[in-house]
């Protein structure tokens, strides 16, 4: 599994660690790849590690796993319409997840 929050551990920002922030940055960027996928997924197919990856990522801080399940599961609808549709229900899911609504 990838770790978002590797690139912020022992960085330096105006001469504050960002230690303490690291995780909070890493679930952004990892979000960030999720809204960029759900973006394209009515015309493309973006399923792949980068996706499996930044799912995984979110997932192992929140207790909630149906949210990233039904995103996988969205990916793998045929009909490109519906797909998007339940992407996009799944990444508000997580974003609500994510920010610990």
């Amino acid at each position: 599994m990838h770790d978002y929050s590797t690139k912020y551990r022992g960085a330096v920002f105006f001469g504050l660690g960002l230690e303490e922030a690291a995780d909070q940055y890493g679930k952004r960027d990892a979000f960030k790849v999720l809204t960029d996928a759900a973006a394209k997924t009515f015309e493309q197919d973006v399923r792949g590690e980068p996706i499996d990856h930044a799912l995984s990522y979110l997932a192992r801080f929140d207790t909630r796993t149906q949210p990233y399940k039904n995103f996988r599961l969205a990916l793998d609808i045929a009909d490109a319409q519906e797909r998007y549709f339940a992407v996009r229900n799944a990444l508000v899911r997580i974003r609500l997840c994510v920010a610990g609504e």
